[in-house]
């Protein structure tokens, strides 16, 4: 269940065209909503500071569920970095230009880290729209994948598990933070790699 106000599930209803033209003048851009915004943050957690770039396959695939070019979703997210301490602390610079609204979400966010990552991991689900038997998989190399769940058998069992909340956003940061691979022997075989 997703707390009130984190997430509307607004996404499916988002607007299909980006400006009107209107006397042969472009409508200024659709302003980024919270859940976009959400969505946006969530991705750029998985992604280092270099690949914040419009070529880049994740920003394409978002770009095109959120019908925005895929220079502003990576302006967007290089907005966000202006906001991270870490990057600060790297000696890198965000874009200057984020909104009150991105300030609002950031801060949300890392405030209450409990709640929003799961409330963005399902805010992802829902805008790349897989089914309950689909897994979403970040891949910096290939873009957002949908795998479909392995099948239940009788070689599994059903049991009652503790699993932390936001383990698939976890997993995604530490795997694209060591380059897909795991950090202690350097295996690229992201399957075989729990995080």
């Amino acid at each position: 269940m997703i707390s009130s106000g984190w997430f509307s599930s607004g996404l499916s209803k988002l607007p299909q065209i980006q400006g009107i033209e209107y006397l042969g003048l472009m409508a200024s851009p659709r302003k980024w909503t919270h859940d976009e915004l959400l969505v946006a943050l969530n991705l750029y957690h998985k992604l280092t500071f270099g690949q914040l770039h419009a070529r880049q396959p994740i920003i394409s695939a978002l770009a095109q569920k959120l019908d925005r070019s895929a220079n502003r979703v990576a302006m967007k997210l290089v907005n966000f970095a202006s906001l991270d301490p870490v990057v600060k602390l790297r000696g890198k610079k965000g874009l200057d230009g984020t909104s009150e609204l991105d300030r609002v979400v950031w801060r949300e966010f890392h405030e209450n880290i409990a709640e929003a990552v799961p409330a963005s991991e399902e805010a992802l689900r829902v805008l790349f729209g897989p089914c309950t038997e689909t897994e979403i998989e970040v891949s910096p190399k290939k873009g957002i994948l949908l795998h479909r769940s392995a099948p239940s058998g009788h070689t599994e069992t059903i049991g009652t598990v503790k699993q932390r909340r936001g383990q698939e956003y976890f997993r995604e940061v530490v795997l694209n933070n060591f380059a897909g691979r795991c950090g202690v022997t350097g295996l690229a075989v992201r399957e075989l790699l729990i995080a």
